[in-house]
């Protein structure tokens, strides 16, 4: 006989492997499209500054697709959503894959901007939604951190397919990437139950001002909207320039960036599952703290060490870091918002960092074409310290929150 515990485990295990399986493969396919994809468009004689532009504009249409796309997935399903983003996110790769020029890059943009604005927030919001469901969300805190361990490690299979694709063509990698990416949508179009957010009514867009509305009354929110862009500056100068200064500073060549990618998503996945024993220690946004400190570190390094080992050690701790702040902030982050609008906020938080990613890549594409590569590890460090002011006032504010 089956307890109500059981059968409430046996039914999230449906749901955590479904998880698993979807978000694996669009993680498989986002490191076999990052490995290369900025040597790439270098490789197709595009300059920084176009690189710059055209990521800018992937998150300007970003932020247009994403305010929207958090409300109509709490409505319409959150995985079913989900599911649509990695075939357009998929569709998007496969036009990058084939484009020679800033023009023909611009439409993959297009797709890819789209898909990952369908994608933003759905997945998670899916399945904290179904924890609550099955009544494990208090164990979240061991919980969470292990499935994105367990993610992550697709990442670093991705970056060992990526180095012998790269070896044939550098195209392979990222025509691989789009079809994988078609097919997690199709895994999560076919299994499992969807969950939905309360949406009142059929107007979407008086359902957005109301949302917005409610949005700007709540001052930790807009604390936390600042944060969001804050921190997205060191996440946008790593992204964009360290395939640029491995190979144009320290002289690597571009087959050996998925090796670097490898190491990274490792450094990455160890920084996730560092959270689960810092947790233990010290408080979720405590350790969130801890993680820019060490990011920190790492660019400090990058500036004073150009070299090969200053950059595997400074590049190292940035991922190690990431790893750790993105890990520990998704936990606490949850008990932020409140279940019915967890899409909608997620998706108002996305549009915010896509808006403000505009900003920031087109400033940080001028000033490394200007200054060099050291020039963005600088404005990264700095930003990262403007973050731990920031959250230190958070955390007096809202301590008993978080």
């Amino acid at each position: 006989e089956m307890t109500g515990s059981d059968h409430s485990d046996k039914e999230f295990r449906e749901t955590r492997n479904l998880y698993v399986s979807m978000m694996s493969l669009y993680e498989l396919a986002d490191k076999l499209f990052g490995a290369t994809y900025v040597a790439f468009m270098r490789a197709q004689d595009l300059s920084i500054a176009q690189i710059s532009n055209l990521f800018s504009i992937q998150q300007i249409l970003q932020a247009v697709f994403d305010y929207p796309t958090g409300t109509i997935s709490d409505k319409i399903g959150r995985k079913k959503i989900t599911g649509y983003g990695f075939i357009v996110w998929g569709t998007g790769i496969l036009l990058y894959a084939f484009a020679v020029n800033f023009w023909t890059f611009l439409p993959a943009m297009v797709f890819m901007a789209l898909g990952l604005a369908l994608i933003s927030g759905a997945p998670s919001a899916w399945l904290v939604d179904q924890m609550i469901r099955h009544g494990i969300y208090e164990e979240r805190n061991q919980i969470l951190p292990k499935l994105q361990a367990g993610v992550r490690f697709f990442a670093i299979a991705a970056s060992l397919a990526s180095y012998f694709l790269v070896g044939v063509n550098q195209r392979l990698p990222i025509i691989t990437a789009g079809c994988i990416s078609i097919g997690a949508g199709i895994v999560a179009l076919l299994f499992g139950q969807d969950n939905y957010g309360r949406v009142k009514g059929n107007n979407i867009f008086r359902m957005l001002q109301l949302q917005a509305k409610s949005f700007i009354k709540e001052e930790k929110l807009l604390l936390l909207s600042l944060r969001t862009i804050v921190c997205h500056v060191p996440f946008v100068a790593f992204v964009l320039f360290w395939q640029i200064y491995a190979t144009e500073v320290i002289h690597i060549e571009t087959k050996y960036l998925a090796f670097f990618l490898l190491v990274f998503m490792v450094l990455l996945m160890l920084g996730n599952y560092a959270v689960s024993i810092f947790t233990r220690k010290i408080s979720n946004l405590g350790t969130s703290i801890a993680g820019i400190i060490i990011s920190i570190l790492g660019f400090v390094l990058l500036f004073v060490l150009p070299s090969f080992p200053g950059f595997v050690m400074g590049a190292g701790l940035i991922e190690f870091g990431f790893g750790v702040e993105q890990s520990a902030t998704s936990t606490w982050m949850c008990d932020c918002i409140e279940s019915e609008t967890r899409s909608a906020y997620s998706s108002i938080f996305s549009t915010i960092q896509s808006v403000a990613g505009f900003i920031i890549m087109n400033l940080l594409g001028v000033l490394t074409e200007w200054n060099g590569v050291n020039a963005a590890w600088c404005v990264a460090a700095v930003a990262m310290g403007v973050d731990i002011v920031i959250l230190v006032i958070f955390s007096r504010k809202y301590r008993n929150r978080v």
